[in-house]
C-alpha cells in the first residue's frame, strides 16, 4: 500500500508535466525524438499502474486512458479515445449524478475532487472505486486538462457489508454467543450474553475468563467435560448454569465448539448459551439489566498544528506531541523536525504531497506513518488548509493530525473476524434468515432448513417469507414487516408457521433492519424459535392446575396449605 501511494504521488507529478512535454514535439528532429521517447516511457509506466487513470480535455473528451480502468468493462483503450467521458459512464455508475459537480470543482474552481463511486462490470457485478480528479495547468496557470485516478476498494466495501450483516445477526440474537482463547479467556461476547450476566455493554477485556460467568459446579463441568469433549469431538452439548446479576443461578442449555487450524491446532473456543428458565422472568431480568447498562466510547486522539511558512515556525498542540511519542512542548518545532518524525519510507510522499498542495493551492490530506523515539510505529491522517495574504501568496498552513492506528488494525482484522462470525452463525439452533426489503429470502442458516423441512438452500432462496407462514397470519405479518422497517426492530411475535409438507408449528420471531455503511435500510434479519413444545408444557400445566383446583373445591374436608420457611415457623 505504501508503494502504491508513492507511485500515485509520482504519477501525479509526471502527469502534471505531460502537457508541457508535448510542446517539445514541435522542436527540431533530435529534440522531438527525445521527447517522444520520454512520453513513450511515461505512458508505459502509467499504463502498468495499479491505479485506473484517464486524461480528459476541458470538453470532457478522453485523450488517454490506461487499461486498468477499462478491465471491468472488457473494452480496449482505442475504443474510448476521443469519446466524451460522460457518454462512457454506464447507467449504473454513481459518477453520472456527480459528473457536473466533479467538472465544476476541477475545471472552474481548479480544485481536486474526491469521492467513492460505484459501477457494474460487464458481468453485472458491483465495483467500488476511490476516485481523485485533479486539474492540469499550463505555464500560465490555465486549466487545460483533468486527470481521473482511482483505485479499486470493492473488497473493502464488501468486507464492511459482510461484517455489518454478520454482526447484526449476532448482536440481535437472544442467545448468548461468545468466543474464548484456548486458555479460556474471553475475546468476544454479544449483547445478549452481557445482559444475562449483567456485565457492562462494552468491549470484553481479555482478562475475563468463562469461569467468571458460571457457578462453581457449572464451571467444573465445563472444564472437565465440556471443553475436553469439544476439543476431542469438535462439539459438546449439555445443561449448565450462569450466575445472574443478583448472584442467583440461571439454568441454561449450552453448546461448546472447538475451532482448529488446518494443522489440527486449537485456535479458539466458541459457545452458544440459551436461558431455559421461565421466559417472562428472563425478560424482566433483561429489562432491568438494560436500564443499568451504559455505552462507552473511545475518543480518537486528534491534534492541531500551524506552520508559518515565512518563519518556518511550526506550532503543535500537546496532543500532537503525544501522538509523535514526545513530551508536550518539549522543544520548538520546525517543518524539518516534523519530517524527521515521519517514518523514513513515507517522508518523500508526505513532503511531495505538502509542497504540491502549497504550489497548486490544493487541499493537503495524507495518511502516513509516524516513527516514535521508542521505535513504535503509528498511523496518522493529516489534513490542512492554507491561509493566503492579500496578494494571494500562501503564508500559513493550519491543520490537524489524527491517530488512526487502531482503525487500520481493525480493518486488517476485519476479514479474520468474518470467518469466526460465520462459524458461530452456522451452529445456531434457531432459524436465522436474511431477506431483502420485499421480504424475499436471500440467506439462511442450516437450522432454517431443518425447522421448515427443506433439503437444500436453493429451495428457499428467493422465496417470499409469507409462504412459510399460515395464510391466516399473512395480513398481520405484512403489518409487522412495515412496523419493523419503521421502528428498526420487532421482538417476540408469534405466528403459525408452515413446513414444506404443509404441517404447522407455532413459532416466535424477532427481527431487525440491517443498514448499509451509509445508514440506509437494505435488508431484514430474523430469528425464529419453535415454541410448540413450550406451549404444550404450558397447556399441561394449566390442565394440571385445573384438576387440582377441582379436587380441592369438591372435597368435603377442610384443606390448608403451608409454606416451609428455613429460618422461621410454618406459614399458613
Amino acid at each position: 500500500m505504501r508503494d502504491e501511494k508513492k507511485t500515485k504521488a509520482k504519477l501525479i507529478e509526471e502527469l502534471q508535466q505531460m502537457r508541457y512535454r508535448v510542446a517539445e514535439l514541435e522542436a527540431p528532429e533530435t529534440g522531438r525524438k527525445q521527447t517522444e521517447e520520454q512520453l513513450r516511457i511515461l505512458s508505459s509506466v502509467v499504463d502498468q499502474s495499479v491505479n485506473s487513470i484517464a486524461v480528459l480535455d476541458n470538453e470532457g473528451n478522453v485523450e488517454y486512458v490506461n487499461s486498468k480502468l477499462l478491465e471491468p468493462y472488457e473494452i480496449n483503450p482505442e475504443e474510448i479515445i476521443g469519446t466524451n467521458w460522460r457518454s462512457f459512464l454506464s447507467e449504473h455508475s454513481s459518477l453520472r449524478s456527480r459528473y457536473d459537480e466533479m467538472r465544476s470543482t476541477v475545471l472552474e474552481e481548479g480544485e481536486v475532487w474526491r469521492g467513492e463511486v460505484s459501477d457494474r462490470t460487464v458481468n453485472g457485478e458491483t465495483i467500488w472505486r476511490e476516485a481523485t480528479v485533479f486539474p492540469i495547468v499550463d505555464a500560465s496557470g490555465t486549466v487545460t486538462h483533468s486527470v481521473y485516478m482511482s483505485q479499486d476498494i470493492t473488497d473493502r466495501k464488501q468486507a464492511e457489508q459482510e461484517r455489518v450483516r454478520l454482526t447484526a445477526i449476532l448482536e440481535n440474537t437472544s442467545d448468548m454467543v461468545s468466543t474464548a482463547l484456548p486458555d479460556q479467556r474471553i475475546t468476544y461476547m454479544n449483547r445478549a450474553g452481557k445482559e444475562m450476566l449483567g456485565w457492562p455493554n462494552e468491549n470484553i477485556s481479555i482478562d475475563k475468563d468463562i469461569h467468571m460467568a458460571h457457578p462453581q459446579w457449572a464451571a467444573e463441568m465445563i472444564e472437565k467435560e465440556g471443553v475436553s469433549t469439544a476439543i476431542r469431538d469438535g462439539i459438546w452439548r449439555g445443561e449448565t448454569a450462569l450466575l445472574g446479576t443478583n448472584g442467583t443461578e440461571i439454568p441454561v442449555s449450552q453448546v461448546i465448539m472447538s475451532h482448529k487450524s488446518s494443522t489440527g491446532e486449537l485456535e479458539y473456543l466458541s459457545t452458544i448459551i440459551r436461558d431455559i428458565s421461565e421466559r417472562k422472568q428472563a425478560e424482566e431480568v433483561m429489562r432491568q439489566s438494560e436500564e443499568t447498562l451504559k455505552v462507552s466510547q473511545e475518543i480518537g486522539h486528534i491534534g492541531s498544528w500551524s506552520l508559518d511558512l515565512e518563519k518556518n515556525d511550526l506550532l503543535w498542540s500537546d496532543e500532537v506531541y503525544r501522538i509523535f511519542g514526545l513530551m508536550p512542548q518539549q522543544f520548538d518545532t520546525t517543518y524539518e523536525v516534523f519530517l524527521e518524525a515521519v517514518h523514513p519510507d513515507d517522508r518523500e510522499m508526505v513532503n511531495s504531497a505538502y509542497t504540491t498542495a502549497i504550489k497548486t493551492h490544493a487541499p493537503y490530506e495524507v495518511v502516513h506513518r509516524v516513527l516514535r523515539p521508542n521505535g513504535e510505529v503509528r498511523i496518522v491522517r493529516e489534513k490542512s488548509v492554507d491561509i493566503a495574504d492579500e496578494s494571494g501568496r500562501i503564508v500559513r498552513s493550519v491543520g490537524m493530525i489524527h491517530d488512526i492506528t487502531e482503525q487500520k488494525l481493525a480493518e486488517e482484522a476485519l476479514r479474520d473476524s468474518e470467518e469466526k462470525l460465520r462459524s458461530i452463525l452456522e451452529s445456531s439452533p434457531d432459524a436465522i434468515t436474511v431477506t431483502n426489503l420485499e421480504a424475499k429470502l436471500t440467506d439462511c442458516n442450516p437450522a432454517t432448513l431443518s425447522m421448515h423441512g427443506f433439503d437444500t438452500m436453493e429451495e428457499l432462496i428467493g422465496m417470499d417469507t409469507l409462504e412459510l407462514i399460515k395464510p391466516e397470519d399473512h395480513q398481520r405479518a405484512v403489518e409487522n414487516i412495515q412496523r419493523t422497517l419503521d421502528q428498526g426492530t420487532a421482538k417476540n411475535i408469534e405466528y403459525t408457521f408452515l413446513r414444506k409438507d404443509g404441517t404447522e408449528f407455532l413459532g416466535e420471531i424477532s427481527a431487525s433492519v440491517i443498514r448499509d455503511v451509509f445508514g440506509n435500510p437494505v435488508s431484514f434479519v430474523a430469528i425464529t424459535k419453535d415454541i410448540a413444545e413450550r406451549r404444550q408444557a404450558e397447556e399441561v400445566l394449566r390442565e394440571s392446575e385445573g384438576k387440582f383446583r377441582s379436587i380441592v373445591n369438591s372435597s368435603p374436608m377442610g384443606m390448608h396449605m403451608y409454606q416451609l420457611e428455613s429460618d422461621g415457623p410454618l406459614q399458613r
